[in-house]
């Protein structure tokens, strides 16, 4: 029978903590190179516009005679299918196989491989109530090297799982071997005889990191002080690919910060949504960019969709709630990212603190709530409405007068920080740098987290030390995708987001 053709509108992207790659390898090669093994494997998914977002949770490790160690390829005997069926049921998450080929045998599927998937698809459908399927096939090349080739079922459909990533530092994006990727031209700026637009990174990196960087995608929420100069800074360095984010318009106090802004901005009725300064400024860098442009919010259902096909992000809003989804994004779907911010303060007409303070967030670390970096309040204040937040400080004031605490019902204003071009250009091309590098894998961030006043003798470098608390269940749901619970979830009465369809520049 004819392994069903591939649903081409949609893919599956595979993550995999490294500890957890590391075991599972282990695992799948126990009897490599010359034989075969598997192993069921829970993941955790979300559905998306693209397809699927799939991330390993653990595996299902064979009990003594559940495989066939008789048999040279891989062989499940009912036990450990059984195993897999209750696990269905008793679990939210998807269930899936992976197995090892013999060396020098590749990783496309044998017609054995296509009858074993086309029986468990069809098999834990019923079971986990329409759960997506996923399946791995892995092998060594000759070096060592990894190589992997994969498919998911899902609706009815089957799928390319296009790529398989180990989100840590170095970062880890292997390509499905049995698809033939596009070679098409990342910049319009490079020409065969013509000195590259980024030979002076390829001069100190060298070309395989300026090549990984040309291949990247990254988010950006958050488009004015920070945000501006780190994605000026991405797309002179080669990225091409860009998903952004912002729901405000420009205004005029921003053309002191804003890169790629100009007074013609500022002279614009309507006035410009700041994502689409940035994509000018983008394609004007490089008219060949892909920019994916959302008028809206990090905790918006469809940006997190578009979010999730990015190597890594960067928090560029300075918000609570922003930067709660961000690490909540990086623990349950396995997307790392950076977020910067900074905090000048003044008195009596002197600067008294310039500070810039960095964090990354990823499966590994403890995530925002753990780390002090965020508070309940300001989130709370972040996603009221108007009318609450009037309803609250009147109700905060009744009590006053009666003498009662009135921050039971008002904790206080957020203060709104007054930031200077300066210094967030400075901290987001720092950002930048630090994305640059890591994706680059020239390079990690000294920290996780750190601070520093550009005002202070040897800059009052701190570093910020993070522990996970045993009240945070963070350590817990790493991978587990849709099927834990979100930190902080989108308010009703926001607005849904816009995704703006751009007018791109002709290239030749």
């Amino acid at each position: 029978m004819k392994f069903p053709e591939f649903d081409s509108r949609r893919s599956c992207l595979f993550r995999i903590a490294e500890p957890e790659r590391k075991k599972f390898e282990k695992l799948l090669f126990q009897r490599h190179p010359a034989r075969e093994w598997g192993s069921f494997f829970r993941f955790g998914y979300r559905r998306t516009q693209w397809g699927l977002a799939a991330t390993f949770v653990s595996a299902i490790p064979p009990l003594p005679g559940d495989l066939d160690r008789q048999s040279s390829i891989v062989s499940f005997r009912p036990q450990y299918i059984s195993r897999a069926l209750k696990e269905l049921e008793g679990t939210p998450f998807g269930i899936g196989i992976a197995h090892s080929h013999p060396h020098g045998w590749g990783v496309s599927p044998s017609s054995s491989d296509d009858d074993m998937d086309d029986y468990f698809a069809d098999l834990f459908e019923p079971f986990g109530k329409s759960r997506p399927y996923c399946s791995l096939i892995l092998n060594r090349q000759d070096d060592g090297g990894l190589v992997f080739s994969g498919r998911a079922f899902d609706s009815g459909k089957w799928f390319p799982i296009t790529e398989f990533i180990t989100p840590t530092f170095p970062y880890a994006r292997l390509q499905n071997d049995e698809i033939e990727i596009s070679k098409t031209t990342v910049s319009a700026l490079e020409s065969e005889g013509e000195e590259s637009v980024t030979a002076r990174l390829e001069q100190l990196y060298g070309t395989d990191a300026a090549k990984k960087l040309r291949g990247s995608r990254v988010g950006i929420i958050g488009c004015s002080g920070t945000g501006s100069p780190a994605i000026e800074c991405l797309a002179r360095a080669g990225i091409s690919d860009f998903v952004i984010v912002d729901y405000q318009r420009f205004g005029r106090s921003n053309l002191e910060r804003m890169h790629g802004s100009r007074f013609a901005h500022a002279q614009r009725k309507p006035l410009p949504y700041k994502v689409a300064v940035m994509a000018e400024m983008i394609w004007e860098i490089n008219p060949a960019a892909r920019i994916t442009v959302f008028v809206g919010n990090i905790l918006d259902d469809e940006v997190l969709g578009e979010l999730l096909r990015c190597d890594l992000l960067l928090g560029c809003t300075d918000t609570h709630h922003g930067r709660a989804a961000l690490s909540d994004i990086a623990t349950r779907y396995l997307v790392p990212s950076i977020d910067v911010g900074v905090m000048p303060e003044g008195r009596d007409g002197k600067v008294t603190t310039q500070l810039v303070e960095i964090t990354r967030y990823s499966s590994e670390l403890p995530c925002a709530f753990c780390s002090d970096a965020v508070s309940t309040w300001p989130i709370t204040v972040e996603c009221m409405t108007d009318d609450e937040r009037k309803q609250r400080k009147e109700a905060a004031a009744e009590a006053a007068k009666r003498g009662e605490d009135g921050t039971l019902y008002w904790g206080g204003d957020i203060p709104q920080l007054p930031t200077v071009g300066y210094l967030t250009t400075s901290a987001g091309s720092l950002a930048a740098g630090y994305a640059i590098n890591w994706l680059a894998g020239t390079s990690d961030l000294p920290h996780s987290r750190f601070q520093f006043d550009i005002g202070q003798p040897q800059f009052g470098f701190t570093v910020i030390n993070r522990k996970r608390t045993s009240l945070c269940n963070c350590g817990k749901i790493i991978g587990h995708g849709d099927q834990a619970d979100a930190a902080i979830t989108t308010p009703s009465h926001w607005p849904r987001p816009l995704k703006l369809s751009l007018l791109r520049p002709f290239v030749r």
